[in-house]
């Protein structure tokens, strides 16, 4: 059975950034997404994609009222487009549940 395929439109700021973000509409597959986990890195715990950053510690700064610019500032590893997808996906997720 195959990856499912979703679509979305990164439009306005709906995850509380400043401006808009310049995507046009977006296939994600697990090839191209933000963050993906292997066994190998941090126990196969979900990390930015190149990085050693988990995703989960992107959510812990803005739940504890940091902004993305702190966090980014703090993992530069991490790109300002992969964290702004991740968020997106993460509030797609949630709002299906």
């Amino acid at each position: 059975m195959g990856a499912k395929k979703r679509g979305f439109r990164l439009i306005e700021n709906d995850v509380g950034l400043a401006g808009k973000i310049g995507y046009p509409e977006t296939m994600i597959t697990l090839e191209h997404s933000p963050v993906h986990s292997d066994p190998k890195v941090l126990g196969g715990t979900l990390v930015f994609r190149g990085t050693r950053v988990k995703a989960q510690t992107l959510l812990d700064y803005l739940d504890s009222g940091d902004t993305l610019e702190e966090f980014l500032a703090d993992f530069p590893t991490v790109s300002r487009d992969n964290a702004i997808l991740f968020l997106q996906l993460a509030r797609e997720e949630g709002d299906s549940r």
